[in-house]
């Protein structure tokens, strides 16, 4: 297993796009319920173009261009401060499971929470349902 820091910075670095990561790739950073949303998201995408997703999740931005990105740690162990555009940017707080179900153990993204909210809030249709509520 990689240690925590090391997994965010292997996931910045290789610049993931959850929407279009395989679910192999999104298996290494994510737990399976997160991965399996995304993997839902691909879906609803394919037929309706923009589901509940409409920026880059690492970033917090559908502009990326000249954005850069500090990892920091906190007091919580299993949490991960990521700072878009300097400490006086845009923080994105990485919540990870030291406990996941995954096959191989291994501690995974659990949530990532930004101002205006967090990842399972926003993706609030069902996985296995494509579809979105109310439709």
């Amino acid at each position: 297993c990689q240690e925590l820091k090391d997994l965010l910075e292997k996931m910045y670095q290789s610049n993931l796009n959850p929407l279009s990561a395989t679910e192999s790739e999104l298996k290494q950073y994510f737990d399976n319920k997160l991965a399996n949303k995304f993997i839902a998201e691909q879906k609803c995408a394919e037929k309706e173009g923009i589901c509940d997703i409409d920026f880059d999740i690492l970033y917090d931005s559908q502009d990326l261009e000249g954005l850069g990105y500090q990892i920091e740690e906190t007091k919580n162990p299993f949490e991960y401060f990521v700072w878009i555009g300097g400490q006086d940017g845009k923080r994105i707080v990485f919540s990870f499971d030291q406990l996941s179900k995954d096959s191989d153990s291994c501690p995974r993204i659990t949530n990532i929470s930004y101002s205006h909210g967090d990842l399972l809030g926003t993706m609030a249709f069902d996985p296995i349902d494509t579809q979105k509520p109310n439709q």
